[in-house]
């Protein structure tokens, strides 16, 4: 191959080799990585080993030919055509989220090849894989727009400049991190907002939290029928695992229940019964959602078909009803950089997503996923919505579609 079209790097560092008229000479220590790429074949990935006998090391860098895959097809019979374009996953790599910076024009992926994870990161101008030392399971963006990796007992805040330099600023545990970021929606000079739930997701609330700590719930909405019939079947679970299991063997009497509902199945008709309960209460989602835009708290009620909106470091409310009642299994999407709530639900058994105006509670389809199997990960940005699909040999690639009218 011409080293012209080809990029070089040495630990994640571009570098530029000697080249002789067969050979290309890289000056490397013990235990390096050269990561070689070129747009016609696919990236190839060579250890220096740790020990190293001679001052001088001859190796054979063998690049399999990039077979040609299909990066556009419609993905939707409207008359716009809309269609769909593959914008990053090598053949090797299989990925597991990412995050978009539309102001940037970067990509921030979290990848594995080969058993190991990658934060990569690409803008117009450079790229750069970065390994991690932990077993990565998402990303996400806060309100704030700090960027999170999160593993099984631990949350990463990291930052990657433009210049492809990649840091940690902060490590939580998960228990922190539910703590003081997971519910934190919006952050003024004055206070900060938090949306909970309780009651088996049936209680949805926003606090108002200042400096000096003191604390004020602005709003707050429970769903009494769905609250009472889960409270119903709790107590039916209580009472059948009191009726079957002895004193001296009944946790929740002696006060040693962790909430583990499993450590409750103790025969077929609890087992059934308590994941019938976890399925439809306590595993399942709230139907409202708290956002923190620009001037406003955004609340959206789906139980009540409505958007109530707050102003900052005020009390009044105002209602604006919205139609949702045909749409199934919705929930809230958040572009950060542009400021505007989506809707991704189920319409007439196609998942579609919608524009939803906060002004005056009308919502506009701009995009659907006919034809696409499985979609996940389903995130907006500007004037464009991004998913993640498996191909054929079971690897994740992130895929772009231009939203209808946006």
């Amino acid at each position: 191959m011409n080293i012209k079209d080809g990029d070089f790097y040495i630990n994640n560092l571009k570098t530029i080799p000697k080249q002789t008229k067969t050979n290309y000479i890289f000056q490397v220590n013990a235990g390096d990585t050269i990561i070689i790429r070129h747009f016609e074949y696919e990236q190839g990935v060579y250890c220096i080993p740790q020990r190293i006998e001679a001052d001088s090391i001859f190796y054979t860098f063998i690049l399999n030919f990039k077979h040609n895959e299909l990066e556009e097809f419609v993905v939707s019979s409207t008359s716009s055509r809309e269609k769909q374009k593959k914008i990053a996953g090598e053949s090797n790599e299989n990925i597991l989220d990412y995050l978009i910076n539309p102001i940037e024009n970067s990509i921030t992926i979290l990848k594995s090849i080969q058993e190991k994870y990658y934060i990569g990161y690409k803008n117009d101008s450079t790229s750069g894989d970065f390994e991690l030392r932990c077993i990565p399971t998402f990303l996400n963006l806060d309100c704030l727009g700090n960027t999170y990796i999160h593993s099984k007992d631990s949350v990463y805040q990291f930052h990657i400049s433009k210049q492809i330099n990649f840091q940690y600023i902060t490590i939580l545990s998960s228990s922190e991190y539910k703590v003081f970021i997971e519910n934190l929606i919006s952050k003024t000079t004055k206070n900060v907002y938090f949306a909970r739930t309780s009651l088996d997701h049936q209680k949805f609330t926003v606090i108002s939290q200042e400096n000096n700590n003191y604390t004020e719930i602005i709003y707050a909405e429970t769903n009494e029928s769905t609250y009472t019939v889960s409270k119903n079947e709790f107590n039916e679970i209580v009472s059948l695992y009191y009726s079957i299991t002895d004193d001296t063997e009944n946790m929740i009497l002696q006060g040693k229940w962790d909430g583990n509902y499993s450590t409750l199945c103790t025969n077929n008709e609890l087992k059934k019964m308590i994941n019938h309960y976890k399925l439809f209460f306590t595993e399942s989602k709230s139907n409202c959602f708290g956002v923190g835009m620009m001037d406003h708290i955004s609340i959206i009620n789906f139980n009540n078909d409505q958007i109530i909106k707050i102003k900052y470091g005020s009390h009044h409310k105002k209602v604006i009803p919205i139609d949702t009642k045909h749409l199934k299994n919705k929930i809230i999407l958040y572009d950060y950089f542009f400021d505007e709530i989506y809707i991704l639900a189920s319409d007439h058994r196609q998942l579609s997503l919608f524009k939803l105006n906060t002004k005056n509670g009308t919502k506009l389809m701009i995009g659907e996923f006919d034809g696409v199997v499985s979609p996940t990960k389903i995130k907006i940005y500007g004037d464009s919505y991004y998913y993640l699909k498996r191909n054929e040999a079971g690897f994740n690639k992130l895929y772009q579609v231009k939203c209808k009218i946006i």
